[in-house]
């Protein structure tokens, strides 16, 4: 699927300089029916779908009717298509609403809230983030909601299309229970920098990370086994990546343009032969030391002291470090941990 990919190539400059920007200017408080184009979906039942907004932004409200007809869907054109919306802070949909076509805020680039009336049925809205009704879909995060980290609530299972997209957070944790993750959900958000994915996902869309310049640490769970197209496209910072050995797929293309040149895995899997094959550095994760949190090839009281770190939750792990540090198996790394390598460290037990 294409996200006209080679005009935000073009204007990504501009994004990651405004993108991080509150243009609170461009604030206002009402909103003119008028300022909005519709079709027509039923003449008889006088419905409407939205095709354009031609307001000046600020915080718009979606009207319910339109010259007597009931509006009930966004249109994947009203905010625009081919460029990001940078005139929108806020969003208020109505209770008519009962569709959102797939790229119909995909744009909304410096939008900062979402509201949805509480008598909607078909969508609802929590701190300003846009969900579906019983919040098992997250719709759309408001791009410049001031927050560093984002917790999704434990009721998501999928993460809709460029769902996060143009986001200013510097660090997402997709929680265990989310399944799957739509195309573009975190493209364009030029300062996200980790990124770990539950072991609950069994679906990972193209160009999820597209363009996300600052993005150098990915932690790829167990249960995924395809890494589909254009998926790190532009990650120039992910310079390094641990692929599980449950991946049996890589499209060719998953790392194009991005800072990739080392992959770690597990000698004979598949991601070795990828590594091979496309001229990246393969590293036997099963040769190096296990317990060594800081790279030095030795397990030693420093690296006891980042394990507590880690388990104080002072710090995250990193991939190579959840990998070496797990000692006991159980996914993370912990006091238990620590404890494990202590005995290992001060007594000499394997």
């Amino acid at each position: 699927m294409s996200f006209n990919k080679k005009l935000i190539s073009l204007i990504l400059a501009f994004v990651m300089v405004l993108v991080a920007l509150p243009l609170t200017d461009l604030r206002s408080y009402a909103t003119d029916p008028s300022d909005f184009t519709y079709a027509v979906i039923s003449e008889n039942d006088k419905t409407a779908e939205l095709t354009g907004y031609t307001g000046s932004g600020g915080d718009v409200v979606i009207p319910s009717t339109i010259d007597g007809y009931t509006i009930i869907s966004i249109g994947d054109a009203t905010f625009g298509t081919d460029e990001p919306n940078f005139s929108i802070v806020s969003l208020s949909i109505p209770s008519s609403i009962d569709s959102i076509s797939v790229f119909a805020l995909a744009f909304l680039a410096n939008c900062s809230s979402f509201s949805v009336d509480s008598n909607n049925t078909t969508y609802s809205s929590f701190e300003g983030v846009l969900y579906n009704k019983n919040k098992t879909e997250l719709v759309r995060y408001p791009a410049q909601r001031n927050l560093a980290s984002f917790d999704i609530v434990s009721t998501v299972t999928s993460i809709g299309f460029a769902a996060v997209s143009f986001s200013n957070l510097s660090e997402i944790i997709v929680p265990y229970g989310v399944r799957s993750i739509t195309d573009f959900a975190f493209a364009y958000s030029s300062v996200i920098e980790r990124i770990v994915l539950p072991d609950s996902l069994i679906y990972l869309g193209g160009d999820s990370f597209d363009l996300c310049s600052q993005l150098n640490e990915v932690v790829l769970p167990t249960s995924l086994d395809t890494i589909n197209s254009f998926v790190f496209y532009g990650c120039s910072s992910l310079s390094s990546l641990v692929i599980p050995d449950n991946i049996t797929s890589i499209n060719s293309d998953a790392f194009a343009v991005s800072g990739l040149t080392t992959i770690y895995g597990v000698s004979g899997s598949y991601a070795e032969s990828f590594a091979n094959n496309n001229s990246y550095t393969f590293i036997d994760i099963g040769t190096l030391t296990k317990g060594d949190m800081n790279n030095d090839n030795l397990a030693n009281p420093s690296d006891i002291d980042i394990m507590l770190q880690l388990a104080s939750g002072n710090q995250s792990a990193t991939a190579i470090q959840l990998n070496l540090g797990d000692l006991n198996n159980d996914g993370v790394v912990d006091g238990f941990d620590a404890a494990a390598l202590d005995r290992k460290v001060y007594e000499n037990v394997d």
